[in-house]
C-alpha cells in the first residue's frame, strides 16, 4: 500500500505554521524550567532569547538580500516581500548580537547551555510542518523506506517538471521521508542530551555539544535529501559532498573540538551578574522590537508571530520585577511606557494610515508636549575621571504650530514658531542647575527628499537662578538669545542621518538636550514625515547619553503620537501629540 501525503495549500500552510508556532512554545517553556532549577535570572534570560531570536530571524533575510535589496534598502524603492533566507545571515548577526549581552551584562555561561538544549527538539517540533507542506523532500527511492508526495506538493511538481512522471500520474515516484528522518534524530539528540546534560563539568560545554550534535545529524540526513531543495550553493556537489555538507562537518567538528577544550580547562572563578535596571532591559526591548517594524516587508507571517511570542516572556518578566516593588514610581511608570511603546511596535499599524500629501497642498502642524525626568551633573578632574554626581531633576511643555506648503513632488517650505516653559531642580539647592525658563522663536524650514533644514532665533529667559557668589537665592532673572538649528541628510521616507541644536520639535524640549545626532533614523516609507524613528547620540548637560524617538499615526487619520527616551546615567522620558490641519480643497 502506498503511504501518499497530500494536503491542499491552505491545509498544508496551516499546519506548517502550526507547527512552528508550537516548536517556539515548546523551546520557550524548557528554557524556562531550566532556568529556573539553575536560579539564572528570568529578566536577563528571556530578554537574551528574544534577541537572539530577532537576530537569527532578521539576520537570515538580510544576509539572502542581493546587491539590488541592499540598494532599495538604503536608498529607496520597495523591498522584497518575503524574500529568501540563509542561516549564515542569521549566525553573523546572532553570535555578535550574545556576545555583547554576555560582556555588558556578564551572563553566566549556563544560559547559553539553556538556550541551546531546547533547539532539538524545537526542530524536531519545526519540523512536523516540513512533513505537511513537502519541502526539503527526499531523492528518489527504491526501497521500502519510502513514501509518495500527490498532487499539487513540492516532489510531485518537481517530478513532473523533470519528466520523471506523466502528466496526471496519481502520485510521484517514491522519494525518501527526509523530513521524518530530521524529526526522528532531532528528537533523538533531544533525549540524550537531556540525560546526560547534568553530567558535563563545564559551564557551556552543552552548548556546544548541541550544536557538534545537530550540524553532524543534517550532514548525515543530507545523504538523503534532493540537491535542488537545498538554497543557495548549499546542493552544490565538492568532493563527493554536498557544499552544505562540508559546511556542516566543519562547523561540527570546530563545536567539538571547543567542547573538549572547554572540558580540560582549569576551573575559573564564577563572575556575578551584573543587576540590569528593568528602565534599560525596556529600552533594549524597545530597540529590539523596533528592528523588527524596521524589516517587517522582509519577515514572513510565521516568523512575526514567532518574534512576538519570543518577547511575551520577557516582556512579562519586566511587569513582574518593577510592580514587585524593584523600582520606584518614576522608573515604573517610564519602564511600563517602554513596554507598551514595543508591544504597539510589535503590532505595527498599516502604512497606509497617513493622507498622503500632494503638490500644492497647505496644511498647518499643531503639536504639544512635555518631558520629565532627571540628569547628573558630573564634576571632573583634568584627567576626566569623575569626582562627584548630583542629579538635576527636569520637567518641561512646550508647543510647535507651524504653516506648510508643498511647493513640488518632494519639497515643502514652513514657516512656524515654537515655545518651550519648565522648571529645572537641583539636589544642592546652591547649584546652579536651580532655575525655571521660557523659551521662544520663529523658525523656518525646508524639506526635500534627501535634505532637511530648520532654524530660527530662540529668546530665553531665566528666574529663580541662585547668584553664583553668594550662599544664599537671589531672584536673578537673565535674558538669553540662542539659536536653534536642525540638518538632516538622506531620504526621509528610508534611512537618514540628523543632527540638532537646541532643537525641540514635538516632544524634544529645552534645556537639555543640547546637541543630538541621529545616528540611526528611519522614515517607514512616509515621505511627509509623520512616520519615523530615531537613535543616536546626544550632549546632556555635558555628557553623553543616548536618544531615542518614535513617532507614529493613531488610528486613520491627521493625529500622531510621539515618544522619546532620553538617558545620560538617569532617564527622561517625553511625550507628544501632533494634529496635522489639512483646510478641505
Amino acid at each position: 500500500m502506498l503511504t501518499i501525503i497530500q494536503l491542499s495549500d491552505l491545509r498544508a500552510a496551516l499546519f506548517w505554521n502550526s507547527a512552528i508556532i508550537l516548536a517556539v512554545i515548546v523551546a520557550l517553556f524548557i528554557q524556562w524550567k531550566e532556568m529556573k532549577r539553575l536560579r539564572l535570572n528570568l529578566v536577563h534570560g528571556f530578554v537574551v532569547i528574544a534577541a537572539i531570536n530577532t537576530a537569527l530571524v532578521v539576520g537570515s533575510r538580510l544576509g539572502a538580500l542581493d546587491i539590488a535589496g541592499w540598494q532599495s534598502l538604503f536608498y529607496g524603492g520597495p523591498l522584497p516581500p518575503s524574500s529568501g533566507k540563509t542561516i549564515l545571515g542569521g549566525l553573523l548577526l546572532a553570535i555578535p548580537v550574545y556576545l555583547l549581552f554576555k560582556k555588558y551584562w556578564r551572563l553566566p555561561g549556563t544560559l547559553a547551555d539553556v538556550i541551546f538544549i531546547a533547539l532539538p527538539l524545537a526542530a524536531a517540533v519545526g519540523r512536523l510542518g516540513c512533513v505537511a507542506a513537502g519541502c526539503c523532500h527526499g531523492m528518489v527511492a527504491n526501497g521500502w523506506l519510502s513514501w509518495h508526495y500527490g498532487p499539487g506538493m513540492p516532489a510531485y511538481e518537481w517530478q513532473l517538471e523533470q519528466g520523471l512522471i506523466p502528466e496526471g500520474a496519481a502520485a510521484s515516484l517514491p522519494v525518501y521521508p527526509v523530513q521524518a528522518f530530521f524529526v526522528v534524530s532531532t528528537l533523538l539528540i533531544f533525549i540524550l542530551l537531556w540525560r546526560i546534560r547534568r553530567k558535563l563539568k563545564s559551564s557551556g560545554s552543552l552548548a556546544l555539544l548541541v550544536v557538534g550534535a545537530i550540524l553532524l545529524n543534517r550532514a548525515g540526513v543530507e545523504f538523503f535529501r534532493e540537491a535542488t531543495t537545498n538554497r543557495g550553493i548549499l546542493g552544490f556537489l565538492f568532493g563527493g559532498l554536498k557544499i552544505g555538507q562540508w559546511i556542516c562537518l566543519l562547523g561540527s567538528g570546530a563545536a567539538l573540538a571547543l567542547l573538549w577544550k572547554n572540558e580540560h580547562r582549569k576551573a575559573i572563578s564564577k563572575i556575578r551578574a551584573k543587576l540590569i535596571s528593568p528602565l534599560f532591559i525596556s529600552g533594549a526591548l524597545f530597540t529590539l522590537t523596533a528592528s523588527i517594524l524596521l524589516f517587517h516587508q522582509l519577515l514572513s507571517f510565521e516568523e512575526k508571530v514567532v518574534l512576538g511570542l519570543s518577547y511575551c516572556p520577557a516582556m512579562a518578566a519586566v511587569i513582574r520585577r518593577v510592580w514587585a516593588g524593584w523600582e520606584l514610581l518614576p522608573r515604573r511608570l517610564t519602564t511600563v511606557s517602554l513596554l507598551s511603546v514595543t508591544a504597539l511596535i510589535l503590532a505595527a499599524t498599516p502604512l497606509d494610515s497617513i493622507p498622503q500629501i500632494v503638490k500644492g497642498d497647505r496644511w498647518f502642524d499643531i503639536q504639544v508636549g512635555g518631558v520629565t525626568g532627571a540628569y547628573d551633573e558630573v564634576s571632573r578632574d583634568c584627567s576626566g575621571n569623575v569626582i562627584d554626581t548630583k542629579k538635576v531633576n527636569l520637567s518641561s511643555a512646550g508647543f510647535d504650530v507651524s504653516y506648510n506648503y508643498q511647493a513640488g513632488d518632494t519639497e515643502n517650505v514652513g514657516l512656524g514658531v515654537h515655545g518651550s516653559f519648565g522648571k529645572v531642580k537641583a539636589e544642592d539647592p546652591l547649584m546652579e542647575d536651580n532655575f525655571n525658563y521660557q523659551a521662544y522663536g520663529p523658525y523656518l524650514s525646508f524639506n526635500s527628499r534627501r535634505l532637511g533644514l530648520r532654524g530660527g532665533p530662540l529668546f530665553i529667559h531665566y528666574g529663580g537662578r541662585p547668584w553664583k557668589d553668594m550662599p544664599y537665592y537671589h531672584n536673578y532673572p537673565s535674558k538669553e538669545v540662542n539659536l536653534t538649528a536642525y540638518l538632516r541628510l538622506g531620504n526621509r521616507a528610508k534611512y537618514f542621518v540628523d543632527v540638532g541644536y537646541y532643537d525641540f520639535p514635538g516632544a524634544h524640549f529645552f534645556p537639555e538636550p543640547s546637541f543630538s545626532i541621529g545616528l540611526f533614523n528611519w522614515g517607514f516609507e512616509d515621505p511627509t514625515g509623520g512616520r519615523n524613528l530615531r537613535l543616536g547620540l546626544a550632549a546632556i548637560n555635558e555628557e553623553t547619553g543616548v536618544v531615542a524617538s518614535a513617532r507614529g499615526p493613531l488610528w486613520k487619520g491627521n493625529l500622531f503620537l510621539e515618544g522619546s527616551l532620553y538617558v545620560q546615567r538617569k532617564p527622561m522620558i517625553g511625550m507628544g501629540l501632533k494634529y496635522r490641519l489639512m483646510p478641505k480643497k
